[in-house]
């Protein structure tokens, strides 16, 4: 972090603006993630973990990465797992712009919503879509057929191991349109889901 800000200051003195804001928002990023070594964070910082992940793409793609989060204001202090919304954005970055030059922009629009005692959380891309057996893969369990895409399965895992099997990750998709994440977890407030899985 230390190393970070100091980028940051010598880019404020030789006003190099970019240089200034990737340095910035890649202290916030590592902040976030490594949270001090603790599984839960707030939905207000854990959507911020995300834009800040993408404000760094939008050098690396010149721009061409829109994120869009809608987040309720009364849901932001409530609890989440950490870095479960930033692994589905790197894959729709990855997997469309990244891997496909046709592919000029890259939409992203993330929601939280609450229902009735869980959250809903839902991450559209307007990629190039998965079959359904990628979608299968993606969310599968069973490690022993894992070729890959790591984030996605121990996101899932994660979310079955510490609040049960009616949680988790699920996709929709359609060839050539886009992908829709959605990750359910209960709705808990910090303490409650420290009290749950600590």
């Amino acid at each position: 972090y230390n190393t970070l800000d100091l980028i940051n200051w010598i880019a404020m003195d030789y006003e190099a603006e970019d240089i200034e804001k990737i340095a910035w928002n890649l202290a916030r990023f590592y902040r976030l993630s490594l949270n001090h070594g603790q599984d839960l964070i707030s939905i207000g910082e854990e959507v911020e973990h995300v834009q800040v992940y993408v404000n760094i793409q939008k050098f690396h793609y010149d721009d061409a990465v829109h994120l869009e989060a809608e987040v309720p204001e009364e849901l932001k202090s409530l609890a989440c797992l950490n870095i479960i919304l930033q692994p589905f954005v790197e894959n729709a970055i990855l997997h469309g712009i990244g891997e496909n030059a046709e592919i000029k922009q890259c939409r992203i629009a993330i929601r939280v919503q609450r229902q009735g005692e869980d959250i809903l959380f839902t991450v559209r891309d307007d990629g190039p879509g998965m079959t359904q057996q990628q979608m299968e893969d993606a969310v599968s369990l069973n490690i022993s057929q894992i070729k890959g895409g790591y984030g996605i399965k121990n996101i899932n895992f994660r979310i079955k191991l510490c609040f049960g099997e009616e949680y988790g990750v699920r996709y929709e998709s359609v060839l050539g349109e886009g992908t829709t994440a959605f990750i359910l977890i209960p709705a808990m407030t910090m303490e409650e889901a420290e009290a749950k899985i600590l």
